[in-house]
């Protein structure tokens, strides 16, 4: 968008001004035959502005400039008849001056306007391609720390699932040994270190904390946190609190995670939309550029005699057909200019399509490291709720224990999604930057043809004229 924006509202201003200048135009000419009528007027009833009136308008006031005659001096019919007409011819051929001037002008202008757009596509090109090499540069990384960290963190994580199903299987070994009904009591809630054969729901979560991490070691979520202080003992568990360091960082987790949700909504949105609409701003503006052409043979024959120019000397139109003056064809053809512009378009996003899967992919990636950090949360949450409810005594020493290498355990995984949510973002942004820098040389190449197409017409501030091919031709 950075790239595009300022050059779009760029084009967006010449327009402005370009359609400024032909609204005047068109009322020059409204105004022009407003006072061809009232002149017709002023003849039929030539007396009545001889004497005295209250005719303000600005042919009357005119008059005087033109004639060098104060209005009310003028009292003869064929003075005041004189004055008037005169006035007209003057009117008619300033507009007639002044709108031959900006039509002769307007191919140029056109030229002009193309050849300012694509100048400025081109520079922010080369901009872009410098900005994707040094990011390809910065964002480095080599292929051997990468397959370390990937080794090493295969080990962390086998030791660290052993580990956890090691602390999960000890509180089942501690509840069960604990057969002399020990009640530890701390503030509201109550640790019962006692599984009776009864206790159908404590074993229930139990069996279901063991088998839990056997199966999935490292995923945690609310249930499989509530099922392990269940397991532990913890009574009134299913109010589950965060302490504020975990609060704030679960908050960054989910607006991680909603971002990601937006970047791959986007991305589906532009492989439904992008060509489409691409192709719809080509064809107006290459419409646009060659709308001085789409005239009429009767009209354009009237305004060649004028000196106007009506042929598609760059090529903005659909056909190309070689050009012809006065039935002869000769070999020199119109500009190619419609043809590089499509093809620019074309190949500006042609590997769009694959860029945007292979994007998606590594968003999926991203977003699986992003969920792994949940089990951070929920494994700091169980850490949380035994500090704040179990006093650190002999009797629940073992309790104590547990949560001490669990938010060991939690930290140490977290470091882990950590560095691989990090190493993804590098995944992600080299793809990009060699997307970018792959367009940018080709954008760069493509302009370069459709700038010299324009600027090679363009000698001395003119169009090439036809007449003067023509007359280089027979000679």
């Amino acid at each position: 968008m950075e790239r595009t924006m300022p050059n779009l509202k760029m084009l967006s201003d010449m327009i402005k001004v370009y359609d400024e200048d032909m609204t005047t135009v068109e009322n020059s000419f409204s105004r022009y035959s407003e006072a061809a009528k009232q002149l017709e007027t002023l003849k039929s009833d030539i007396e009545e502005l001889a004497g005295p009136c209250t005719f303000a308008d600005p042919i009357k006031e005119f008059k005087a400039l033109v004639s060098g005659v104060d209005p009310k001096e003028m009292t003869s019919e064929e003075e005041t008849k004189v004055a008037f007409e005169r006035i007209t011819k003057n009117h008619e051929n300033m507009l007639t001056f002044n709108v031959g001037t900006l039509c002769k002008n307007n191919p140029i202008r056109i030229a002009r306007m193309a050849n300012k757009y694509f100048q400025e596509e081109a520079t922010k090109a080369q901009s872009l391609k410098g900005a994707s090499f040094s990011l390809l540069s910065k964002a480095f990384v080599p292929k051997k720390s990468i397959e370390a960290m990937e080794d090493r963190h295969d080990e962390e994580d086998r030791k660290d699932q052993e580990t956890e199903v090691s602390l999960v299987e000890d509180i089942a070994d501690n509840r069960k040994q604990n057969k002399d009904g020990t009640t530890i009591t701390s503030g509201e809630t109550t640790l019962n270190t006692l599984i009776n054969d009864n206790d159908t729901e404590t074993s229930m979560f139990l069996d279901y904390a063991v088998k839990v991490a056997r199966t999935k070691p490292g995923r945690w979520n609310a249930k499989r946190a509530l099922a392990v202080l269940k397991a532990v003992g913890l009574e009134d568990s299913g109010k589950q609190k965060m302490d504020d360091e975990t609060h704030q960082i679960h908050e960054v987790i989910k607006q991680l995670a909603n971002t990601v949700e937006q970047c791959m909504e986007a991305a589906d949105i532009m492989l439904l939309s992008i060509n489409d609409a691409q192709r719809e701003f080509v064809e107006e503006m290459t419409n646009f550029f060659g709308a001085s052409s789409s005239v009429d043979p009767f009209s354009a024959d009237i305004l060649g005699k004028e000196g106007i120019q009506t042929k598609d000397g760059l090529g903005w139109a659909e056909d190309n057909d070689d050009i012809v003056e006065d039935d002869v064809k000769f070999e020199v053809k119109r500009g190619r200019c419609r043809e590089l512009v499509e093809d620019y378009f074309e190949s500006k996003d042609c590997d769009l399509k694959y860029f945007l899967n292979d994007f998606m992919y590594y968003l999926e990636d991203y977003k699986d490291r992003v969920a792994a950090m949940e089990n951070f949360v929920y494994m700091r949450t169980v850490c949380v709720q035994i500090e704040s409810h179990c006093k650190k005594t002999p009797e629940n020493l073992w309790i104590n224990n547990f949560k001490e290498e669990l938010d060991e355990l939690a930290c140490r995984l977290f470091a882990r999604v950590q560095e691989e949510s990090g190493r993804s973002i590098v995944d992600l942004m080299r793809l990009w930057a060699k997307k970018e820098d792959k367009s940018a040389s080709r954008d760069m190449d493509n302009l370069q043809a459709i700038l010299v197409e324009i600027q090679t017409r363009l000698k001395d501030e003119q169009l090439p004229s036809y007449a003067k091919l023509l007359e280089e031709k027979e000679n």
